[in-house]
């Protein structure tokens, strides 16, 4: 009987805390979110890093001698992005229910804006391992080089021809871009740009969702899953 009443309580406490966030602004929401995420250490150790390159260096013509470091800063901007939108994401999907359209649309956008910025994020950090090494102009270039080629490049540069050396750190910090989580939203890339657009559901789909390929996240395992792989990120 105890047991029962425990548990009783448990539930109104989750309850009360449920319909306190629901009745959070957005804005709220997305401040409380981005308060969790900045006590990351990586996260401010990254913004000071920002900071003191920026006192420091300044801006840097383009050329492709400074390649490098340009993309540095672009791989600082990309990760306040994703912030930015996991942020926003995070806030509407905890503040509106799952059938409202306005969440619905909000989630989708914002998810979206951090998915592809994931993807964008690990080809920059890795063209930025490999201008340090082989300065080139991309406005020369046909075709670039992606976060997988490289790699390649960088764990075995004598396969390809080269001759570069000490490339050991870059590598040890791309392959923490690799994983389940990565190889997921590079697919979600993929669908994106090669077949239709992809919608991301807190439902269960419905026939009024079209043809679109969905990304639903309805099941409690599933989202505690997704929630313990974002930390891993």
């Amino acid at each position: 009987m105890s047991s029962d009443i425990a548990n009783r309580n448990v539930q109104v406490c989750e309850d009360r805390k449920k319909d306190k966030v629901r009745t959070m602004r957005p804005n709220d929401l997305c401040k409380s979110v981005e308060d969790k995420l900045l006590e990351e250490s990586s996260l401010r150790a990254m913004r000071d890093e920002k900071q003191r390159f920026d006192d420091t260096i300044g801006p840097l013509e383009l050329d492709p001698r400074f390649n490098s470091v340009n993309w540095m800063f672009d791989c600082f901007q990309l990760v306040e992005e994703i912030g930015y939108s996991y942020c926003w994401m995070s806030a509407y999907a905890a503040g509106a229910s799952n059938t409202s359209a306005d969440a619905e649309f909000h989630v989708q956008y914002y998810a979206d804006n951090c998915i592809t910025r994931i993807n964008s994020f690990r080809d920059k950090a890795a063209l930025l391992a490999w201008a340090y090494y082989c300065a080139f102009n991309p406005n020369n270039r046909d075709e670039m080089l992606g976060f997988d080629r490289v790699l390649d490049r960088l764990r075995c540069p004598i396969r390809f021809g080269l001759t570069i050396k000490h490339q050991k750190p870059f590598v040890e910090q791309l392959e923490r871009l690799c994983g389940q989580h990565f190889d997921r939203a590079r697919d979600y890339r993929h669908r994106k740009i090669h077949r239709m657009e992809p919608k991301i559901l807190l439902r269960p789909p419905r026939e009024s969702d079209g043809l679109s390929y969905v990304v639903p996240l309805i099941k409690e395992e599933e989202i505690k899953d997704y929630r313990e792989k974002l930390k891993e990120m």
